[in-house]
């Protein structure tokens, strides 16, 4: 689940929420909300895809005359903006789309409101990412020199996102052209073990903000999130700005979705490790959050795994650097970036597009220690 209850579940250690001093202070109530960052700092467009009653807000860097799409889905509580940092640092290898799924973000019903949490269930959400996918390669895609590709896409989804892109991955096999399910922090065991704890950790969270800067400083204190400028930029993701009639508000009305929690999670394994046939990459703060049916399956190579020490549950958040790094290296050595995608390996001789960026180079090119 994208929420900060997955930050320890290992062992379901306590959660920042649990931890006394990270609460906010209440908001006024006419909270004026105005956020510092624009959307534009790590993407190039936004616009709605109009499907299932919902306008569904779409994040994309890039231009959409080749293949692969890089497709990012975010976890709960969280909107498309939680993957900018990381879009900004891959974008070279494809082009990259992020939605904001139902209930969260900027997607909203058609008569302009947001979904309530019973609409958040794993079939809506899955539903709205066809629908996402159907309206890029139909009115966005415009392929150079008319040359239409194979429907090549990688999903990369963290937390309830990750489980997500493998149902995603799963089903759309014969339409499009899978080549790459990635995950962030997330396997089905552990997920649903945390559950049991998941209300009592939304009841204890703020549901409203006085400002953009006490969004950001609960979001650092509790440990959601470790760096300041990733928190900054998903901000206006999160909670409702000025123009909305509650403004400071967090939009993700997670409380109301628990019905469905079990079954976000429920059959995630066995989409990811068995039903999906493709390239599999898995990134995780540490060995010990593998479950073992994720682990047994690592051992006999029927997935790649990344550990990004120092991070919290956001890993692309907190470390953008070196998951991108990681995720640019993996990309080039399968032959899944945009100038490699399809083209066969040589053996005998090493393409120069394999090689990787270093991570210095992406220390250099965007900032940050890691």
């Amino acid at each position: 689940m994208g929420h900060p209850m997955l930050l320890k579940t290992a062992n379901l250690d306590a959660v920042p929420e649990d931890r006394p001093g990270t609460e906010a202070p209440p908001a006024p109530t006419f909270a004026t909300i105005a956020f510092s960052t624009l959307y534009t700092e790590c993407y190039d467009d936004r616009f709605f895809v109009e499907a299932n009653g919902e306008k569904i807000n779409v994040y994309t860097k890039g231009t959409f005359d080749d293949v692969p799409l890089i497709f990012f889905v975010h976890g709960a509580g969280f909107s498309g903006l939680s993957f900018g940092p990381l879009v900004k640092r891959v974008h070279t290898e494809g082009f990259c789309a992020a939605l904001d799924l139902r209930g969260h973000g900027l997607t909203i019903n058609d008569d302009g409101t947001t979904a309530p949490g019973d609409s958040m269930t794993i079939e809506n959400f899955v539903l709205d990412c066809k629908a996402v996918l159907d309206h890029l390669f139909t009115h966005v895609y415009k392929p150079a020199n008319g040359d239409v590709q194979k429907k090549s896409i990688l999903l990369c989804g963290h937390s309830l996102g990750g489980s997500i892109v493998a149902r995603l991955a799963a089903e759309l096999q014969e339409p499009y052209d899978v080549q790459l399910c990635c995950l962030i922090d997330i396997n089905e065991t552990v997920a649903i073990g945390a559950i049991p704890n998941m209300m009592s950790v939304l009841r204890k969270k703020p549901l409203v903000f006085s400002s953009e800067e006490a969004l950001v400083n609960w979001l650092l204190s509790s440990h959601t999130l470790s760096s300041r400028s990733s928190a900054l930029f998903q901000a206006p993701g999160l909670i409702h700005g000025s123009q909305h009639p509650s403004p400071g508000r967090i939009i993700a009305d997670l409380i109301n979705s628990n019905d469905n929690w079990r079954d976000w999670f429920v059959g995630l394994n066995d989409n990811f490790l068995s039903k999906y046939p493709g390239y599999k990459l898995l990134f995780i703060g540490g060995m010990e959050k593998l479950d073992k049916e994720t682990e047994i399956a690592h051992m006999q190579g029927k997935l790649s795994i990344e550990v990004v020490p120092n991070s919290g549950h956001n890993l692309h958040e907190d470390n953008p650097n070196t998951v991108a790094f990681y995720f640019i290296k993996y990309l080039r050595r399968m032959h899944l970036s945009k100038k490699l995608i399809h083209k066969p390996f040589d053996f005998k001789k090493k393409d120069p597009d394999e090689d990787p960026v270093p991570l210095e180079e992406i220390k250099r090119l965007y900032g940050g220690g890691q």
